[in-house]
């Protein structure tokens, strides 16, 4: 590498150089050149530095609004989830009363089968036990000894009076027997009178029903059933329906 030939003093290229060199054209070139950059500072300063400030300003306040925007949505984002959160514990809480009413109803239903097993258990028993009187009622009903003993008692009863009293037997529904009467109008020997007789009960007793015309008979049937005097109820009740005509 081949060092730079530095010109001496007393070099003829210096001394050209030094009487070539004019430093008033060269100060008056420095001021018109400094002039130029102070018009420029002073335009960049009253021109740019606005503008550049402003536009700066605009998009502070820009982005300010948008970040305040964004604390806005995100503020109500979190009410927003609040809410939800509060509705939440609150269904949960009545969720939570509905589960502890539901372990009271279900500790009473509980208590309540148990008593109702209970009460099953009594009824069964007293099912039981009302089928067994039952079946011994029924026994006692179809007891046919007793009952064709009733049944031909009757028979004889209407071959005894059936020509003498104009008397006639007729079974009917229900196990009752209709007991019918003429001959007791004078002036209309055929005209009907009746009642309705039926065995009830385990204790055999006689019942009679819708007498036509209507009399009283619970006197003559309870004697009926303290003496079983068939042939004197007959003539009595006869009678009774024969006093019907003369109260007439």
């Amino acid at each position: 590498m081949v060092a730079p030939v530095i010109p001496g003093r007393g070099s003829t290229d210096f001394r050209n150089m030094c009487e070539s060199f004019d430093a008033d054209k060269e100060l008056e070139l420095l001021k018109c050149g400094l002039k130029q950059t102070q018009d420029k500072v002073r335009l960049w300063s009253q021109e740019e530095i606005p503008f550049l400030v402003s536009n700066h300003k605009v998009r502070h306040d820009s982005n300010v609004k948008d970040i305040n925007d964004e604390i806005q949505k995100y503020s109500n984002f979190l009410s927003k989830e609040q809410k939800e959160i509060d509705m939440v514990d609150k269904k949960m809480i009545e969720l939570c009363n509905q589960l502890e009413q539901l372990k009271k109803e279900l500790t009473q239903l509980s208590e309540l089968s148990q008593e109702l097993r209970l009460q099953t258990a009594k009824q069964d028993s007293s099912i039981e036990n009302v089928k067994q009187e039952m079946e011994k009622v029924k026994t006692d009903i179809l007891s046919s000894s007793e009952r064709q003993h009733k049944i031909d008692y009757l028979h004889k009863a209407n071959q005894c009076f059936g020509s003498r009293l104009g008397l006639e037997f007729k079974k009917t529904r229900g196990n009752r027997i209709q007991v019918i009467f003429t001959q007791v109008d004078e002036r209309d020997p055929l005209k009907v009178f009746y009642f309705f007789l039926q065995i009830e009960g385990p204790g055999r007793k006689y019942v009679v029903s819708d007498t036509s015309p209507e009399i009283d008979v619970n006197d003559i049937v309870t004697e009926l059933n303290q003496s079983n005097n068939l042939r004197k109820f007959m003539i009595t009740i006869r009678n009774r329906f024969k006093s019907t005509l003369e109260n007439k």
